[in-house]
């Protein structure tokens, strides 16, 4: 069985033929687990490891030096890979960010918070990638991946509250806008019945009044997207409908105050005629 994967550097081929002595293999990626090889001429079948017999050199110093340096060479391989290689993906965290990021899209934060879910969103795959990379390694280190989703998991948070404020805010807002929507198309409609009626202005105020119904339509939209809690359209078209309908209340008494201004004028070079003929 293939211990290692291609372009293993050599210390990790040297510690795989080591414990392939009597540990089998040992792979810090499958949680460093350690299994006996079964044909492993250093250990019996309770695990015991018993050293070759030495014949006639059996006992020499040598020999008890070789094997004992062996010995002590595994257990600082299987000492170092499970103080150091023994790591796991944050899988716990790593649930619990992406929870977070779930419950906060859920709290409409892609539409009242989207720049709050965006930097959740940023740490979560930076989070990762990070854990990706850290797997293709025999030594993984996943304290950096875990900072990142925590961090993700904080922001993932904020941005739930923010969009649970948000759009509370909306609501007020949009509830406001139709209200004054409301009173400007009112004041808009009362000035363009008021308005001059004539062969130059019939076109024009049928033109308003036609502005006029589709300001009404646009706030009757308003109201039913209010009741959908789409606040954030029901606010835009109720100021829509409430700047279109000042244009036209404006433009209508802009219009009346200029006529207004050049009675008097006319008045006032008739009755100077009037007088020279008496004289």
């Amino acid at each position: 069985m293939e211990a290692f994967p291609e372009a293993v550097p050599e210390h990790r081929l040297v510690a795989q033929r080591l414990l392939n002595h009597g540990f089998g293999s040992l792979d810090p990626r499958e949680g460093c687990k350690v299994s006996p090889a079964p044909d492993s001429s250093l250990r019996d079948g309770r695990g015991t490891v018993n050293f070759p017999q030495m014949g006639a050199k059996r006992g020499s110093q040598t020999t008890m030096r070789k094997y004992g340096i062996m010995s002590a060479l595994i257990l600082m391989v299987v000492a170092a890979v499970l103080l150091t290689g023994c790591q796991k993906p944050p899988e716990q965290e790593q649930q619990g960010s992406q929870q977070a990021i779930e419950d906060a899209k859920k709290a409409e934060a892609e539409k009242y918070a989207q720049n709050e879910l965006g930097q959740a969103t940023s740490t979560m795959d930076q989070a990762k990638s990070e854990i990706e990379t850290q797997k293709a390694k025999w030594f993984p280190k996943f304290e950096h991946a875990k900072e990142l989703l925590a961090q993700a998991k904080t922001q993932a948070d904020g941005a739930k509250e923010a969009a649970i404020q948000n759009k509370e805010k909306a609501k007020t807002e949009a509830t406001q806008a139709i209200t004054d929507a409301k009173s400007a198309v009112a004041a808009a409609q009362e000035v363009v019945s008021k308005a001059p009626k004539g062969k130059g202005t019939k076109a024009d105020i049928e033109q308003y009044n036609k502005d006029i119904e589709g300001y009404n339509a646009s706030i009757a939209e308003a109201d039913q997207m209010m009741g959908r809690e789409d606040f954030l359209t029901a606010r835009d078209k109720a100021k829509q409908a409430m700047d279109g309908a000042n244009q036209v209340k404006g433009a209508i008494e802009e219009a009346m105050a200029k006529k207004a201004e050049k009675k008097p004028m006319a008045m006032g070079k008739g009755g100077g005629k009037g007088m020279k003929k008496k004289k």
